[in-house]
């Protein structure tokens, strides 16, 4: 039997290291919003200026479009 050994999802790790630096540094918080998706058994995180934002850093290659669900 095959079974991934992690649930890792790249944007999570962008928010821990984000909330981390706010505790160690004494940031402000940043507005960044995860929630759960049962359906397609991941988180989905609401980043500030998402749709404009993350469309422009895929189309110039430095991130990737989400995934679609399913």
């Amino acid at each position: 039997m095959l079974f991934p050994e992690t649930d890792f999802q790249p944007e999570g790790l962008a928010a821990a290291l984000l909330l981390w630096v706010e505790r160690e540094f004494g940031l402000p918080p940043f507005p960044v919003v995860a929630v759960f998706d049962r359906a397609a058994y991941r988180y989905r995180f609401t980043w500030p200026g998402d749709g404009a934002a993350v469309a422009d850093a895929a189309s110039r290659g430095w991130a990737r479009p989400p995934r679609a669900p399913g």
